[in-house]
């Protein structure tokens, strides 16, 4: 019997991914953003009245910059644990939901209201997961995600797009690194996970990375020379308020290794899959 899936943000960069490696395999109930702010949650078991979940997947999130306080308290955790509250879970139930790599800095920048979202997002799974006794949980803290065909309000679609047109791009030093790890590889360790049947622990807080580090300021300039792109790029010294996005990190996911998952870690080689 196939399992069914409940997906958070299926139109989602993120979403759109790991919906389409389930689709075949599991039965995969969407939620898009449209469809959620639409929900009445007073309304018993929304329409999956009958269903048991399997597998329940949030890839939903929202940033500090665009968007009010209460959106994204309710994106980032809220809105996860009111719908759990609200389906029927099957005794193998799992639950992913997803971090950012830039929660380790975060005392580093105690203003940043997306980055206390992701600590809340943590504290509040533990405390399902204490409830909750049977279900396995999964919080993956993603490193730098790039792909395909990125949106340019992100900054590697942003700086894809620039390149492209020639067009000149002023930055801070960029000499931090980071651990590019790419989203085909963030799809195949949720799979693998779904796949896995058992687990030592009932709650797992995972890094989700290639385990290798590279300058920010290399990224930018392989990318100008394998697109030939014939735009100015300075590199400033940092003005940039918010410190914590100037940290540098790498992924330790032994875990994941451990379970057989092999992501690319050459950098020349992501770039190729991202142009």
């Amino acid at each position: 019997m196939s399992k069914n899936i409940l997906l958070l943000g299926s139109n989602g960069y993120l979403g759109s991914k790991i919906n389409s490696q389930l689709i075949n395999s599991y039965s995969v109930y969407e939620l898009n953003r449209e469809e959620i702010e639409g929900l009445d949650f007073d309304q018993g078991e929304l329409f999956f009245k009958g269903l048991t979940f399997h597998i329940f997947i949030n890839t939903i999130v929202k940033y500090q910059e665009t968007n009010s306080i209460p959106d994204i308290i309710k994106s980032n955790y809220l809105l996860s644990f009111e719908i759990l509250n609200k389906i029927k879970k099957s005794k193998d139930f799992k639950i992913f939901h997803f971090d950012s790599f830039y929660s380790k800095f975060q005392k580093s920048n105690t203003n940043s209201s997306y980055l206390l979202s992701k600590q809340n997002l943590l504290d509040w799974s533990k405390i399902y997961q204490k409830k909750e006794k049977e279900v396995t949980t999964f919080v993956l803290r993603l490193e730098h995600v790039i792909g395909f065909k990125e949106s340019d309000k992100k900054f590697n679609g942003w700086l894809i797009k620039k390149l492209k047109n020639n067009q000149s791009v002023t930055l801070g030093p960029c000499i931090h690194s980071f651990d590019f790890i790419h989203i085909d590889d963030v799809v195949k360790a949720v799979i693998l996970l779904i796949e896995t049947l058992k687990f030592k622990n009932k709650f797992n807080y995972m890094e989700v990375g290639s385990g290798k580090s590279y300058q920010l300021k290399t990224f930018i300039q392989k990318l100008k020379l394998k697109l030939n792109s014939k735009s100015k790029v300075t590199f400033n010294k940092n003005t940039h308020t918010d410190l914590y996005k100037n940290q540098s990190s790498i992924a330790n996911s032994k875990e994941l290794l451990d379970l057989g998952w092999n992501p690319k870690s050459d950098l020349d080689e992501i770039i190729d899959l991202i142009l």
